[in-house]
């Protein structure tokens, strides 16, 4: 029997009661898998919750891993008590902690059987006695390449988990993910990198990979692009804790601005007459868009509890676009739904990039079915700009004009920014206009993370700045409200950017003769505006 006793010894343990039935919807089309599939819930809900900290605090990484496991089948396989499990328990062991390969393989065998415990050899030797159960597998030893070769039907064909466990332990177990990670300090030969562009080659479209690569630029390059072409997705998810059980929650459609005029915001539906206000007007416009919103795992986690992000106690002074990746509705319903609510009137969310996941749209296979899902899941969370990130030199506007235009014309985008990979401000301000109208926009700018100019222009290109060298940029920029060259988005990087310095930036544009800095929707409604008129 699974004892109250035994789950306090493992470590840190909240079972949280529900008298509300967990009925977490799906769009239709997208991977995500639903809490408790093919059972009846109707009964009193609970879901497991653990305190990594507290458990490494009074236990040890051992603990964390038994933890993260038994609440990923818990939140798959709803319970109504543990004690159901008392005839049918399964324990997938592991020896050595410390290996990375055999603790991922583990995790995978547990995700691949029904109510599986997973505990080290010494653990199992301590409290084997108290448990009615027994070993079905032992990762001891084994190696992963042939395992999942042995079986790769054992595990989802829809979900594929790349990460340092035990971050996602619990959703790779949910999701009956294969889990896995390719460090390549790690992993010298190569095998487990070949092992994922072989799982990754299996993935039916339309599929999501969780996680991350470690290795930076080039092996990111490759671990996107890999999806890409495989018709997928990444999420890059590797700080997540808690997934399984916090993607159960199903809320009501998310309002940006909740009360406000829902049409006047949406240039689309507006009457073109009324969206560009100070036509002729010898203004330079300006919005600013927070990077990296595709960190579904860490970033986004942190910005509710970071003083330098979205939690800062000046956010709000400036009008901000805030990358967020739309498919939290699907996987982190609770942190979307606060993040709206605590959001200002000069916070706006941008999906993105590059839509529902992580992806580059010149390397995507079948981006119309991409392009079908992201706008569903923008038109659940409200967002109505998009932005997309290329994997490749863009080079010229014909170009990303090219590669936009499909998303552009989608009605629930109003408005798509631009950026390469490798340099944001590669387009250096570029603009091209969809068939129906929408604006596509490159970067002229972007925050660099380097402390000089100097460093900025020898990483990057002129538009990538320091954020202390944009006022002295923009003040030679064209004032001309009825023209493309009036118009400027500003890339903020959000790992070396704070709010602080962005609201000292706001003050000094806006201490600028005719620079007006405005959220992502008005800029998408002026430039509109300008584009209808045939201005350039």
């Amino acid at each position: 029997m699974i004892r109250q006793g035994l789950l306090l010894l493992l470590g840190s343990l909240l079972l949280l009661a529900s008298t509300t039935t967990v009925l977490a919807s799906r769009l239709p089309g997208t991977p995500y898998p639903v809490p408790s599939q093919g059972l009846n819930c109707s009964h009193n809900q609970a879901m497991v919750i653990y305190d990594r900290a507290t458990i490494l605090a009074n236990g040890g990484p051992e603990d964390t891993l038994a933890l993260a496991a038994l609440a990923g089948w818990y939140a798959r396989d709803c319970p109504l008590m543990l004690e159901e499990y008392e005839h049918q328990s399964a324990v997938v062991l592991y020896t050595n902690v410390s290996n990375l390969n055999e603790v991922n393989l583990a995790i995978s065998m547990v995700a691949s059987h029904d109510a599986a415990l997973l505990l080290s050899a010494r653990q199992w030797k301590l409290y084997g006695e108290q448990l009615n159960a027994t070993v079905v597998a032992n990762a001891t030893g084994l190696d992963p390449v042939t395992i999942w070769e042995a079986q790769p039907k054992a595990w989802s064909s829809r979900i594929f988990v790349v990460a340092d466990s035990p971050y996602l332990a619990d959703y790779a177990v949910f999701a009956r993910a294969f889990f896995m990670y390719a460090d390549p300090v790690a992993d010298p030969t190569g095998s487990m990198t070949h092992l994922f562009y072989r799982i990754t080659r299996t993935l039916q479209p339309q599929s999501a990979i969780l996680g991350w690569m470690p290795g930076g630029v080039p092996r990111e390059l490759l671990f996107v692009t890999a999806a890409a072409q495989n018709a997928s997705w990444v999420h890059c998810a590797d700080g997540a804790v808690n997934q399984a059980s916090l993607t159960g929650f199903d809320l009501p459609q998310y309002k940006q601005w909740p009360g406000q005029n829902q049409t006047a915001l949406r240039p689309k539906v507006a009457p073109a007459s009324t969206l560009h206000p100070s036509d002729g007007a010898a203004i330079h416009t300006v919005t600013l868009l927070w990077t990296d919103g595709d960190n579904t795992g860490g970033y986004d986690q942190q910005t509710l509890i970071d003083d330098n992000h979205f939690n800062a106690p000046g956010r709000g002074h400036a009008p901000m676009g805030w990358t967020v990746s739309p498919a939290l509705a699907e996987l982190y319903p609770a942190l979307l739904l606060e993040l709206y609510r605590n959001a200002t009137p000069n916070d706006e969310f941008v999906a993105g990039p590059s839509g529902l996941g992580y992806t580059y749209p010149d390397e995507l296979r079948d981006s119309a079915t991409f392009i079908n899902l992201t706008s569903a899941v923008m038109n659940k969370t409200d967002m109505h700009t998009l932005n997309l990130i290329s994997g490749n030199p863009i080079e010229t506007v014909v170009r990303f004009q090219e590669i936009a235009e499909p998303y552009a014309r989608d009605p629930q985008v109003d408005g798509v920014y631009y950026y390469n990979y490798f340099s944001y401000d590669e387009l250096i301000g570029a603009t091209a206009v969809a068939s129906d109208g929408t604006p596509i926009v490159g970067a002229r700018m972007w925050t660099c993370n380097h402390a000089t100019l100097e460093d900025c222009l020898f990483s990057c290109g002129p538009g990538c700045l320091p954020i202390t060298a944009i006022p002295d940029f923009v003040d030679k920029l064209q004032r001309n409200a009825s023209s493309v060259h009036g118009y400027s988005l500003i890339a903020l990087d959000a790992w070396s950017n704070t709010v602080s310095a962005v609201n000292t930036l706001v003050d000094s544009l806006h201490a600028l003769d005719g620079v007006e800095v405005v959220l992502p929707s008005e800029f998408n409604r002026r430039l509109r505006a300008v584009l209808a008129n045939g201005h350039a």
